[in-house]
């Protein structure tokens, strides 16, 4: 119990809703459309997620490899549609954190966050001036160090992390 002498607190969890790259990249209803429907259908079964982010902050955590990779890469498409969903939801600030891509086999070139998303990030900021919406970089943002040079991004600052990338063991 944390009330207790000596008692050490307990570091603040975040809640995480991963979505997988075929859910958005298949052609079922266009990536949007099945994109909407699994957020929806999430947002029915899972009312409490969604309540809790009203006026909290979220990282969406995409994944860049090539827009027109759909199966390797957050679509643009479906980026802006799950950054509508959290700001109708009632966020007050989304980031949007990745890393540049890297280009290991000479078939896809190399794209920064920027270079993808910053017309999404624009135009939604001048739509809803209430967000805050902003691209990181995710060296730029806290590390907790594990071991040797290992680190994990600190998300106690954020309500809830949204993953739209598989999760993979390499870089």
């Amino acid at each position: 119990m944390s009330g207790e002498p000596g008692a050490a607190e307990q570091p603040k969890g975040v809640d995480a809703l991963t979505l997988h790259p075929d859910v958005y990249a298949s052609r079922g209803l266009g990536r949007v459309g099945n994109l909407t429907a699994v957020l929806d259908a999430h947002q029915k079964s899972n009312a409490e997620f969604w309540l809790g982010l009203q006026d909290k902050s979220v990282l969406v955590r995409p994944n860049i490899v090539d827009p027109e990779f759909p199966q390797g890469c957050s679509h643009p498409d479906a980026l802006k549609s799950l950054l509508e969903k959290l700001i109708t939801s009632g966020v007050s600030k989304i980031d949007i954190g990745d890393l540049s891509s890297a280009d290991y086999y000479g078939t896809h070139r190399q794209t920064k966050p920027q270079d993808i998303y910053k017309g999404i990030v624009d135009g939604l900021s001048q739509r809803y001036p209430q967000v805050e919406i902003a691209l990181k970089d995710l060296r730029e943002l806290n590390q907790i160090p594990l071991t040797g040079e290992l680190s994990v991004i600190d998300t106690s600052s954020y309500t809830a992390l949204v993953n739209l990338a598989l999760p993979k063991e390499h870089g």
